[in-house]
């Protein structure tokens, strides 16, 4: 996965940003980091206006080891403190990108 990283405090920027959100430098460069994390908390959106979301889809707040936290999608039965992987995927409807949330396998 890639995200942005401050080349003055080594701070990882996500979303992605113009100056770091820690040292306001914008020495910011674009590289491939660890995808993994752990989940903070969970939770399901059963109705929403997006026409893409006609099944409940599980989300989850997920704290990169890199340091941002993200919320990604994720298969329902996951907890709180499990370690997760972490990939990008399109979104069929839209196009869009999307994170997506797997158990990390030992």
């Amino acid at each position: 996965m890639r995200l942005g990283i401050c080349g003055a405090c080594g701070a990882a920027q996500y979303p992605p940003r113009e100056v770091c959100v820690r040292c306001l430098s914008d020495a910011i460069d674009s590289r491939d980091v660890e995808a993994a994390g752990t989940v903070l908390s969970l939770t399901t959106i059963h109705r929403s206006i997006d026409p893409q979301f006609t099944e409940p889809a599980a989300i989850a707040s997920v704290r990169m080891d890199a340091g941002p936290v993200v919320i990604a999608f994720v298969e329902p039965g996951l907890k709180v403190g499990a370690r997760v992987r972490l990939a990008e995927k399109t979104s069929r409807p839209t196009g869009q990108p999307r994170i997506h949330a797997q158990p990390e396998r030992a």
